[in-house]
């Protein structure tokens, strides 16, 4: 019986004679590519991903470890830092300032070459134009939808030239971000920006948790862990707040009936922690108006319910 011939086949994407593009196009043809060539492109793709990503990450760790080293303030260098890789990937990009920088290309610098970034603060990243960010940005979306990178953004196996490929860099940098955030939130003496309760009463988290979700003041879906993170001295970000379904009135009444206000970090008031904790109904919590609601606006059967489960937990 005689082989089937095909066109292409993983050496050629090896060695540059196409790329993923073309390939993703063609496949549905019989004769272009075998799938067992197909699963070896995408190992490679994987591969080839993650070692670029380690180059920049390990760059980036470091600048980041000599950045705190001997500064007056220690906790306040790290905490602008992990402002500024939040704003990275979950920022308000129009509301970033443009920034004209130049660059020299070939030697000539008599004719330097302009051009627009976004500044990412606090930090003031000028790294990025506008449309890289919204690539960053895209990427991490995909990676909270999918579970897992685009590694088929890496379209050619060509070091040089693939980082001329605007999904591959938008991957890249949002991993990175999303990698140094984890990072820098574990790092010793990292500063929290949620709450910290007493350790006899993390116990009781777990029931007001299952309480909560059972009056519908969270979501079905709030995990022990999420729920619990909140209350334990990490340091929350953005995607990971937790919805409140329900008013301002109903989380301030919940929160002052089981905290203190010593249950903060020094760098956060009470309401503004409430704020880096939780959502209302997906929105963005304002601290002053979470500050000034009032108990006298929710119903006897929501205060009946509120009470008896801030007393469970209290006792």
């Amino acid at each position: 019986m005689e082989r089937k011939k095909y066109q292409y086949n993983f050496e050629d994407w090896l060695n540059g004679n196409i790329n993923w593009m073309s390939i993703e196009v063609n496949q549905i043809s019989n004769s272009y590519i075998k799938q067992e060539d197909i699963k070896l492109i995408r190992e490679k793709q994987k591969e080839i991903f993650n070692e670029e990503f380690s180059k920049v990450f390990e760059k980036k760790k470091s600048d980041f470890v000599n950045s705190i080293k001997g500064v007056p303030n220690r906790e306040y260098e790290i905490n602008r830092h992990l402002k500024t890789f939040e704003n990275l990937l979950l920022g308000d990009i129009e509301a970033f300032k443009d920034e004209e920088v130049s660059e020299v290309s070939n030697g000539d610098y008599q004719n330097p070459i302009f051009y627009s970034v976004k500044v990412v603060p606090p930090l003031d990243l000028t790294y990025f134009d506008k449309n890289d960010l919204e690539n960053i940005q895209n990427a991490y979306k995909y990676l909270q939808d999918n579970g897992d990178w685009n590694y088929e953004s890496v379209e050619v196996s060509d070091r040089k030239k693939l980082y001329k490929h605007v999904e591959f860099k938008g991957h890249l940098w949002a991993k990175v971000g999303y990698e140094l955030l984890k990072y820098m939130s574990r790092f010793k003496d990292s500063p929290f920006n949620g709450y910290l309760i007493e350790m006899d009463k993390m116990e009781g988290l777990d029931k007001l948790r299952a309480g909560l979700k059972r009056k519908d003041y969270l979501s079905k879906k709030v995990k022990k862990s999420e729920f619990i993170k909140l209350f334990n001295g990490k340091y929350i970000l953005q995607d990971q707040k937790v919805n409140w379904l329900s008013n301002y009135n109903s989380l301030r009444y919940l929160l002052t009936g089981i905290l203190n206000k010593r249950a903060t970090s020094k760098n956060y008031g009470f309401y503004e922690t409430a704020a880096n904790c939780f959502l209302i109904r997906h929105g963005c919590i304002n601290p002053e108006t979470l500050r000034k609601a009032t108990e006298e606006k929710i119903s006897s059967t929501e205060r009946a319910d509120l009470d008896r489960m801030i007393e469970e937990f209290n006792n």
